[in-house]
C-alpha cells in the first residue's frame, strides 16, 4: 500500500470515531437501572454522611437494590436530575425539598416538581417523584425503618398544607397496610 492509501484509511477511521460520537448517557442510564442511587450534596457533609448510612442499610436489607451514593455538587443539581427523571431518589434539606416541590426560590426555574417523601431523617428528607413505584417506596421505607439507622428516621404520617406529601407506598408501610392495597 502506498502512503496516500494508509493516510486515507487512518483519516477515515479517525473521522468515523470522532463523528460517530460517544455519549456516556447510555452507560449512566444502565447504571441507574441496576442501582438505587441516593443523590447527596457534596457541599453538605451531613447529607453525604446520611446518604452513606442509608445506602449501607438498604444494601443490607435490600441487597438487590445495590444502593449507592451519588454525589451532586449542590441541591440544584439534585433538583435537575430528579425533575428530569435522570435520577429517582435524593436527600435534601427539608426547606430545599419544600421549595422544589412548590417551585420557589432557587428552584423556581424547575417549576413545581411532584415530589414525595420516603422518609425523614433529622432535618433532611429522602425524596422521590410521585411516579416512583409504590412497592419500591414501601420496600425502601420498610428497609430503612428496620435497619440500624439514625434515631431520628421516620415516615411522616402527616404534613403541613403546602408541604411535600409522603409517598403513598411509604405511608402504606407506616400504617401497616399491604403493599398492594390502597
Amino acid at each position: 500500500m502506498n502512503r496516500r492509501c494508509v493516510l486515507t484509511l487512518l483519516g477515515a477511521a479517525a473521522a468515523g470515531t470522532l463523528l460517530g460520537g460517544h455519549s456516556p448517557y447510555r452507560q449512566w442510564k444502565l447504571y441507574r437501572q441496576a442501582h438505587l442511587l441516593l443523590l447527596t450534596m457534596r457541599e453538605d457533609p451531613r447529607s453525604d454522611e446520611l446518604g452513606e448510612l442509608l445506602a449501607a442499610a438498604l444494601r443490607e436489607r435490600l441487597p438487590d437494590s445495590r444502593a449507592q451514593v451519588a454525589r451532586a455538587p449542590h441541591a440544584q443539581r439534585i433538583a435537575s436530575l430528579v425533575s428530569s427523571r435522570q435520577a429517582d431518589v435524593g436527600i435534601l434539606r427539608s426547606e430545599d425539598a419544600r421549595a422544589l416541590y412548590r417551585g420557589e426560590g432557587a428552584f423556581a426555574h424547575y417549576g413545581k416538581v411532584p415530589l414525595r417523601v420516603l422518609v425523614q431523617v433529622e432535618t433532611y428528607r429522602v425524596i422521590c417523584r410521585d411516579d416512583f413505584r409504590r412497592e419500591h417506596a414501601y420496600a425502601v421505607a420498610e428497609a430503612l425503618s428496620a435497619a440500624p439507622r439514625p434515631a431520628a428516621l421516620h415516615v411522616p404520617l402527616s404534613v403541613a398544607v403546602g408541604d411535600v406529601p409522603t409517598h403513598e407506598g411509604a405511608l402504606a408501610f407506616a400504617r401497616g397496610e399491604p403493599v398492594t392495597g390502597r
